[in-house]
């Protein structure tokens, strides 16, 4: 039977082998999948490594950074990378490779390069770029026309954030008493759950998207490591796609994140955003002043053209009025002199036929009046025969629809209510049934 060994004792060769076999500190590249730091100040990490053909996790390991290497290394790389150690970066680090004999294998972290992981960032942000590209929508929003007077704003940011108060402030106390309506869609804004939360606010907001002329995403102030989460390619193709212009003011001055390219326009800060927005009014302001001086001036100067002709016409009427009464004068004399003689002789020809006519016309307007008091005694006594009245005496009855006589039953449907006229009163009835005798 071979040698037993002990759980400890084959701990304890694993530590010294693993001590023998890694003496020194290694650069190890890994992922962070978990991050947490406790109380006394130590880092814990879960670092791994994906398959690049299936991104699925193939390998693990426990490392930790104890409180007083990490009070040095986590300023230093959060201002060198400009990101925050977190979830889901690319790490370049310096570590001893160490055995526990109760908490197995982990990696003692002595050093981070912050140079890798801007590389990684730097080529991931890149990779997003080109995809928005490749799809075809990196530049919609901003082709989008821009409202001429932008009233009604979506909101999106944090109800806490000192830069929504800031916005608001500006916005709605302007000195210009411009007038403004802003909805807020509440939103995580930075941090990794801050593309998934801005995603699901911008659906909220298509829905209402005929409520409003614009959005705002606004973030204000938080480190600049924060600001990786706009580099998301979900996010930043949202706010490409999205029908109403995108406006983005999210708190940074060094850096421009990838939904700042795709927004239709990006400022620094949210204060900026609301002096943009002022701006608009004011430029059309100005626009609308200098088009009124404009008219003005034109008018101006028309009406003083205008105040001169009449004196220009005064001048040169008087003369043309005279010489034209006077060739109108010489033709009267001469119309006078040859419609006398005419005149006399046509008068006598028409009193001789107008005494001729009248006797003629006398005779026969004797005549025609008789003729018409005998046709109209004629057409009395047959209008009395045609009375409805008289009709209704006899034994008749009229029926109406809707205040028509009818005339056929396919004026009529079942159900209809009908009102039957008698020579002595009326009657309302209901059709219950309808014979056609065809």
């Amino acid at each position: 039977m071979t040698d037993k060994l002990t759980l400890s004792e084959l701990n304890l060769q694993i530590k010294s082998s693993i001590k023998d076999s890694f003496p020194a500190a290694l650069w190890i590249l890994a992922e962070i999948n978990e991050i947490s730091i406790n109380s006394r100040g130590h880092c814990y990490l879960e670092l791994i490594e994906k398959d690049a053909a299936t991104d699925s996790i193939n390998t693990k390991a426990r490392a930790m950074i104890w409180a007083y290497t990490f009070r040095i290394l986590k300023p230093y790389f959060e201002t060198t990378a400009g990101t925050s150690l977190r979830q889901g970066i690319k790490v370049l680090v310096k570590a001893n490779v160490e055995f526990h004999e109760l908490y197995g294998l982990s990696l003692n972290i002595k050093d981070i390069d912050p140079s890798y992981t801007m590389g990684d960032l730097a080529r991931l942000k890149a990779e997003t770029i080109n995809k928005l590209k490749e799809d075809g929508v990196f530049e919609m929003n901003r082709e989008l026309l821009f409202p001429v007077l932008p009233a009604r704003i979506a909101v999106i940011s944090s109800a806490k954030a000192a830069g929504y108060k800031d916005f608001t402030d500006q916005l709605h106390n302007n000195p210009f008493g411009y007038k403004f309506y802003t909805r807020l869609y509440q939103s995580i804004v930075q941090g990794k759950e801050s593309p998934s939360s801005i995603i699901s606010s911008l659906d909220r907001i298509n829905k209402d998207a005929g409520l409003f002329d614009l959005v705002a995403v606004i973030r204000g102030g938080g480190s600049q490591s924060d600001l990786h989460s706009f580099n998301n390619y979900l996010l930043s193709s949202n706010i490409a796609q999205f029908p109403l212009p995108v406006i983005t003011g999210i708190g940074h001055e060094k850096d421009e994140s990838v939904c700042d390219m795709v927004a239709h326009a990006s400022l620094k800060t949210p204060t900026a955003v609301a002096e943009y927005l002022l701006s608009s009014y004011q430029e059309l302001e100005a626009f609308t002043l200098k088009l009124k001086l404009d008219i003005f001036s034109v008018v101006r100067k028309n009406l003083g053209e205008e105040k001169l002709r009449p004196e220009r016409i005064t001048k040169q009427f008087p003369p043309l009025v005279i010489n034209s009464l006077h060739r109108k004068t010489q033709q009267l004399v001469s119309y006078k002199s040859k419609l006398y003689p005419a005149f006399k002789n046509l008068n006598t020809k028409a009193s001789y036929k107008l005494k001729s006519a009248s006797a003629r016309f006398s005779e026969k307007l004797r005549k025609m009046i008789h003729d018409n008091h005998h046709k109209l005694s004629i057409a009395e006594k047959s209008i009395k025969l045609l009375d409805p009245e008289n009709i209704l005496k006899r034994g008749y009855s009229i029926t109406y629809h809707k205040g028509n006589a009818i005339k056929s039953i396919k004026e009529l449907k079942k159900g209809e209510a009908i009102t039957t006229k008698y020579y002595n009163g009326e009657s309302e009835s209901k059709i219950t049934e309808i014979r056609d005798k065809n």
